[in-house]
């Protein structure tokens, strides 16, 4: 697949990773969980695409592949990724017992972005099932599994799975806590942060989120020089510019807390 190694090069196309404590996969297992939970089965592609470690189909608009390497994530970049996950606890140390991994890839062929990262969710869930999976690695951080797989299950209520296709980082400067979101981009959307507020963490969080569930669930394009709130009141800037904490430019909101 015509993807790149850490992200989707263009909108609706997505990369994940599965950690595993140890080299194996079930195959067939995992096409019987993606038609048990999600009603999704494979578009047979000749065989010659597929070996014993790697499953490759066409599914619902889009060219999937899982495929098995039986390794670690290469220099220590799982566990990096681990430490920024502030909702779990231990979540390095159990980073740094996996193995090998998945690569997960999905490369959009004519859907709506919004409707490819669903069906990436339901690729990545079913993968979660498997024994000996240790963590989901995508949108820039490493998630745990049953984090990840409680919150697909909004897909079954017709809802916007955001936690799995957005994460919402946060650090501290020496002006303010500051946060950013990393996943919009692979939903046609530029990313969003907020610098040097003095919103506390869960605050903050939740204006993140719930501008991106706005943005991505509504397809709705935030403009430099414009506006946005939730209330009559609420009225905080947008601008545009070099990242701070995300690759290329992305929309600062100013967003005191």
């Amino acid at each position: 697949m015509d993807l790149e190694t850490r992200g989707g090069n263009k909108k609706g196309n997505f990369v994940g990773f599965v950690l595993l404590e140890q080299p194996v996969w079930d195959k067939e297992d995992f096409l019987r969980q993606l038609k048990l939970h999600w009603q999704l089965q494979r578009e047979d592609l000749p065989a010659e695409q597929e070996d014993d470690n790697t499953l490759v189909f066409q599914c619902q608009g889009a060219m999937v592949s899982v495929a098995l390497m039986p390794a670690p994530i290469p220099g220590g970049e799982a566990e990096r990724q681990a430490a920024k996950n502030y909702r779990w606890p231990g979540g390095v140390e159990q980073t740094k017992r996996h193995k090998a991994h998945l690569v997960v890839g999905l490369l959009n062929l004519g859907l709506a972005p919004a409707q490819a990262g669903r069906l990436m969710v339901k690729i990545l869930a079913s993968c979660c099932r498997q024994n000996g999976v240790l963590g989901v690695y995508a949108n820039g951080a490493v998630y745990q599994p049953q984090f990840y797989l409680d919150c697909s299950q909004m897909l079954n209520n017709g809802g916007f799975p955001l936690f799995n296709l957005v994460w919402f980082g946060l650090y501290q400067s020496e002006k303010g806590l500051c946060g950013y979101t990393s996943g919009l981009e692979n939903l046609g959307y530029d990313e969003i942060e907020v610098l040097d507020s003095a919103a506390g963490p869960e605050q903050l969080v939740g204006f993140l989120a719930d501008l991106s569930h706005y943005v991505a669930a509504q397809d709705v394009t935030l403009r430099a020089g414009e506006t946005v709130g939730f209330t009559a009141e609420q009225k905080f800037p947008i601008s545009r510019g070099p990242g701070a904490a995300v690759e290329g430019d992305s929309l600062k909101i100013v967003f005191p807390g």
